[in-house]
């Protein structure tokens, strides 16, 4: 008798270990499938941004994965820029404070725009940044420093062709930013954009480019939807 209750209670021990190993594995199975999406999305952002297979380890290597919730910062005007973040999901804007202390956007981010975020003038510079850099939605970055960026420009003639087709293709835009803020309507300056940077509209949300533009959000609906009618 005394045995069978021995082995009985073995047998609790046994299976209590055993659910305490299932409770412990079913916790953390969904972190660990949760840091592989994360990866994967870091992964796909990187190779749709043009990056090579060896540029892409190099900076899972050496970056950082920054999660961004909206409203949250990935640079304040004022601080050395020093780093850049490539943008895998999400979107932010860089803006300055007018003399009210109002925001005002001048450039966006996102994986299909523009999708490193930064202010380059000054990031090459090695000045201060003139930009805050806040996320307009949830934004999932990997971040690195200029030390990584040059590292790689040094070693990598691949990475550099890409780093300096990237700066072509962000002056082009910026020109095109320019013109279109030279035009001698609000109406005139949608147009503009429409035509030479058509993903804007697919991108952002329209509050976010009335903010671009200075207008209110409902005279740039109004606007948008005149020039389709006519």
């Amino acid at each position: 008798m005394s045995q069978w209750l021995s082995g009985d209670k073995s047998s609790i021990v046994f299976e209590e270990k055993m659910l305490l190993l299932v409770q412990f594995s079913m916790l953390h199975r969904p972190k660990m499938k949760q840091k592989q999406n994360i990866n994967r999305i870091i992964e796909d952002g990187l190779m749709a941004l043009g990056l090579d297979v060896q540029a892409i380890g190099y900076f899972q290597k050496e970056g950082r994965i920054l999660h961004l919730k909206r409203g949250e910062h990935f640079m304040f005007a004022g601080e050395r820029a020093r780093r850049v973040g490539f943008v895998c999901q999400g979107a932010l804007t860089g803006y300055y404070l007018d003399s009210k202390g109002n925001k005002r956007s001048s450039v966006f981010f996102t994986p299909r725009l523009r999708g490193v975020a930064s202010d380059f003038p000054n990031f090459l510079s090695g000045e201060v940044s003139e930009l805050n850099i806040e996320a307009i939605r949830d934004s999932l970055l990997l971040t690195c420093d200029s030390r990584c960026i040059q590292t790689l420009r040094e070693t990598s003639s691949s990475f550099e062709r890409w780093y300096t087709l990237y700066l072509e293709d962000l002056y082009i835009r910026s020109v095109h930013m320019i013109r279109a803020l030279q035009r001698p309507s609000t109406k005139a300056c949608i147009h503009y954009l429409e035509q030479k940077s058509s993903d804007l509209f697919s991108e952002i949300q329209t509050t976010h480019l009335a903010n671009l533009l200075g207008v209110h959000r409902n005279t740039f609906i109004r606007l948008l939807r005149e020039l389709h009618t006519t």
